[in-house]
């Protein structure tokens, strides 16, 4: 084998940071291992949805966006989307692009929970030195809350990301004044991801004025966040537009001021003792009860002996609650940076002897690391939660199972039938036009050619899930594929199908609070069991059966549905 430049450099590399690259081994190891077989059960399942094709629209009535709005798209609409900011939904964009699997909706958000070890490593070493650096990254890894992010698609963890990039490349900036632009193009990418990462400036502001006010008359001060602002520019463009043609800004600023929309959300709550049951009520379905104390009295520690040194993760703590009380408890997961931060501080700074310290880090180690594999990596976590699983995790209720098995129906039956049910939205926007069917002509018109094997699902199935599995499919696959509630009645005097494939949900199958209460399904599928058909079953990791597909070809059957004239 030839020895290279370059892997010397890296056997190198490794060996000076051999802890590091340990810690990274195991969190590459919590955030991958079957992964895939989450499903995308909340909003994990609308973004990934709308990233495949970069598409505004939230398949509600209650959430109409530009591209329903407008014949033509308008140029502005491109530059951000009605509820967030595009960038992570881009940066999802190119993950699925690769295949539209689970799996790929996932990986960038793990990837960026890979990248926020190293970035906690290295903000925290800046600050408090190497040991505590290691131990702030070890303790981010095994945080259950922050691998339960990085193995979905939400946000969160890519808010997360770009909060500590922010953080070290302010740290960077303060000690050399030749990186205000790295500063500045951090923050401006933060505020890109999400509009609940704007706590991020008040802490960096408060923290300045108290320990580093000469940076107040520092003109690449100013340039760093005018260049934040340009980053920012496509967003403040985007609102201004539609507040001049539509009266008011986009969700999330309209929900912020209370102004009149179409999007029927309420504004910003004040403080009540609702909300702070709701906020604690959250803290502690996301950790360990013997973790949050371990917080308590690290913050008291901090506080007490090193108040200048307390100030990030108070700070921290501080604008992140307020964001919790008074917006969403969405933002949660951006508590624990400031956790983490002030446990690590804690324990690196006691003056314990060392065999105690180490023998305590064993145990809280360990600790830490049973409950974050039991909350996320088991099929069905053991034991009290709050003491040993939190409450959140990702979940397997055959979703994911159902999708695998609607990819290869779709390769193996070529001929299922073809419905564009949103040609208007796609002939609006010139990116679309590819998920158009080839041969239709009139865009008002409704294709109702090649009608012949069609599905139907079980209506009781978590809306959430049904976009994923059945609205992407509809709209990028063009599949005639309707709900037992919504196949339209127009459509059965325009089709005579010859094959149904008819999706039962069980009770173990992600299903919407009030199933219970619509017998539609079960009235589909009481015919199917009196002829004696075998379904093909779907399950899920625990063995339950959550999905039932019924392929349906007697004749009699279907006219009995109303699909055939008679």
């Amino acid at each position: 084998m030839k020895i290279t430049p370059s892997s010397i450099s890296l056997v190198s590399f490794i060996r000076r940071h051999q802890w590091l690259v340990l810690i990274l081994v195991l969190a590459t190891w919590l955030l991958f291992f079957r992964t895939s077989h989450g499903d995308l059960l909340g909003d994990d399942a609308l973004y990934s949805t709308r990233s495949i094709g970069m598409l505004d629209l939230a398949f509600t009535v209650i959430q109409p966006t530009p591209l329903q709005w407008y014949d033509a798209y308008p140029w502005w609409a491109n530059l951000s989307w009605h509820d967030h900011p595009v960038l992570l939904f881009f940066i999802q964009h190119l993950s699925l692009s690769i295949s539209p699997t689970e799996f790929f909706a996932k990986l960038p958000y793990a990837l960026m929970t890979l990248g926020s070890v190293i970035l906690m490593y290295v903000w925290t070493k800046g600050l408090f030195g190497k040991s505590i650096g290691l131990l702030a990254a070890l303790l981010f890894t095994l945080d259950a809350h922050a691998i339960y992010l990085g193995r979905t698609a939400l946000m969160e963890s890519g808010v997360m990301f770009f909060i500590l990039l922010t953080f070290c490349s302010w740290l960077a900036f303060v000690r050399e004044k030749k990186y205000w632009w790295l500063f500045g193009l951090s923050l401006g990418l933060l505020l890109e991801t999400k509009f609940t990462a704007f706590f991020v400036l008040p802490t960096l502001l408060v923290y300045t004025f108290i320990h580093a006010r000469a940076l107040f008359k520092e003109k690449r001060f100013y340039c760093a966040f005018a260049l934040a602002m340009v980053v920012f520019l496509p967003v403040i463009i985007y609102n201004g537009m539609m507040y001049a043609d539509r009266g008011h800004f986009a969700l999330q600023f309209a929900r912020l001021f209370h102004e009149s929309s179409p999007w029927q959300l309420s504004g910003v709550n004040e403080f009540t003792i609702r909300n702070v049951s709701a906020f604690a009520q959250s803290i502690g379905q996301s950790v360990s009860f013997p973790y949050l104390f371990l917080f308590v009295t690290s913050l008291l520690y901090v506080f007490a002996y090193h108040r200048r040194l307390a100030a990030w993760p108070l700070l921290g703590l501080l604008f992140v609650t307020i964001e919790d009380l008074t917006i969403s408890t969405k933002g949660l997961s951006s508590l624990f940076i400031p956790v983490i931060v002030a446990i690590a501080f804690h324990y690196g700074t006691l003056s314990w002897q060392r065999r105690y310290r180490f023998v305590t880090a064993g145990f809280l180690i360990a600790y830490l690391f049973l409950f974050t594999v039991n909350s996320n990596l088991l099929v069905s976590p053991s034991g009290r939660a709050g003491w040993w699983h939190d409450n959140g995790g990702q979940r397997n209720y055959g979703a994911a199972q159902l999708n695998q098995y609607l990819d290869t129906l779709e390769a193996t039956v070529p001929d299922l039938g073809r419905f564009d049910q949103y040609d208007v939205l796609k002939i609006r926007k010139p990116s679309l036009h590819k998920y158009l069917l080839a041969n239709i002509v009139d865009p008002d018109k409704r294709d109702v050619l090649n009608m012949k094997k069609i599905i139907v699902f079980d209506q009781n199935i978590l809306w959430f899930s049904q976009v994923w599995l059945f609205a992407r499919r509809g709209f990028y696959h063009d599949l005639a594929i309707f709900s037992t509630i919504e196949l339209p009645k127009e459509a059965r005097a325009l089709f005579s199908p010859e094959t149904v494939y008819f999706i039962r949900a069980t009770e173990f199958a992600p299903l919407d609070p009030s199933w219970k209460q619509s017998q539609s399904p079960g009235q589909w599928e009481a015919p199917l069991l009196a002829a004696g058909l075998t379904p093909v079953l779907i399950a899920r990791d625990d063995g339950g059966i959550a999905f039932k597909v019924y392929t349906i070809t007697d004749p009699a059957i279907i006219v009995g549905y109303g699909f055939l004239r008679q």
